[in-house]
């Protein structure tokens, strides 16, 4: 029943949009951009919904996968994986990959990511949807992993059940770094049911940021139209005016560069931003969504729509540089994260297959 009134608030109050800036030049042309095809190789299946990616210092990419437009069975969706993929292997057309976390209780169906590295070991934290008795239980975990993949000192922590994407935080004392903290958005309120149809459908700005720090839970920001993708300008920083935390509020069309919890800058965009990556200190990358019904109905898979628009877009100060666009889907569909690492730029999707790479 959710899904009927998530298409009714689509149709009704998020149409469409203005497509000038994907009329604009475009950095990376189709021709220059292939797909790279990823087989789980523990389960023989390849790999949909890459739906974010985060840069490690090496360069390599960490994706969180699971298919979203696959089949429920029993009330409960497939479980995907966290992936690495090396920066040598994107020139590839098909590349077999693992999960770094094999095994997880209630199933790994990760969502927002973020990795912080120091030296030779990653800090890695995502969101996590896991089914235990049918029931859907949001987690945030954490872990450090190895130039190899190893894993070390996993945590599970209880999350609202509306988390969505996450930005590690980490600064330095005198005496050294203290603990790591997580900034979390809250895309909105209500779990399900008449709360979050009333959300919906009259467009309440419930959405909020929440910061972790250890046990302990603070509201950084509220009253935020579905705040989406998040990331730090400088994740070893303090927050102020040197240096910015970026939100995406998709239904809001902004992004916003918080200095403070009540000292922002909004930046309008012509769509829905998803999820966002910094290429370097001030410049954000961003998957725009043009018309959030067609994502919808791309996602849900309703009236037989097997495409949905891509757009990414890097903000630098306030202007705004087209680099990728696809307005059909036919190239590649949905997409919701955009990383530029060496000479590539990097598109995962909420739906499509595997990973776009584009170089010049």
């Amino acid at each position: 029943m959710h899904r009927f009134f998530f298409l009714f608030t689509c149709m009704f109050f998020l149409t469409g949009c203005s497509d000038k800036e994907g009329q604009q030049k475009v950095q990376y042309q189709h021709n220059q951009c292939h797909r790279l095809t990823l087989l789980d190789e523990d389960k023989q299946l390849e790999v949909f919904g890459a739906e974010d990616i985060a840069r490690l210092k090496s360069g390599n990419l960490l994706i969180s996968a699971y298919d979203r437009r696959s089949k429920i069975k029993d009330g409960v969706p497939p479980t995907g994986g966290l992936y690495i993929v090396e920066q040598n292997d994107l020139s590839k057309t098909y590349l077999k990959v693992r999960s770094l976390i094999k095994q997880h209780e209630g199933g790994l169906r990760p969502h927002g990511i973020d990795a912080l590295s120091n030296q030779n070991t990653h800090h890695i934290a995502f969101i996590n949807r896991a089914y235990v008795n049918n029931k859907q239980t949001v987690q945030l975990v954490s872990l450090n992993i190895d130039d190899r993949g190893k894993i070390d000192k996993l945590k599970i922590y209880p999350i609202h059940c509306r988390a969505n994407d996450i930005a590690i935080h980490q600064t330095k004392s005198h005496q050294g770094y203290i603990p790591f903290s997580y900034y979390v958005t809250r895309d909105r309120n209500a779990c399900n049911g008449v709360g979050s149809v009333i959300e919906n459908v009259f467009g309440l700005k419930k959405g909020a940021i929440l910061h972790l720090q250890g046990e302990k839970t603070h509201l950084f920001a509220d009253h935020l139209f579905f705040p989406n993708g998040i990331g730090f300008q400088h994740p070893d920083r303090p927050i102020n005016k040197d240096n910015f935390l970026a939100v995406a509020q998709t239904r809001a069309k902004t992004l916003q560069y918080f200095y403070n919890a009540n000292t922002f800058k909004k930046i309008p965009l012509t769509g829905g931003a998803d999820n966002i990556s910094i290429d370097r200190p001030g410049l954000v990358v961003a998957a725009i969504h043009k018309s959030l019904l067609k994502l919808a109905l791309y996602r849900y898979q309703w009236l037989g729509f097997s495409t949905a628009p891509s757009h990414i877009i890097k903000i630098t100060g306030n202007q705004k540089l087209n680099l990728f666009h696809d307005p059909t889907g036919e190239k590649f569909s949905a997409a919701s994260i955009g990383v530029q690492t060496g000479k590539y730029l990097v598109i995962g999707s909420v739906g499509d297959k595997g990973l776009l790479v584009c170089s010049s």
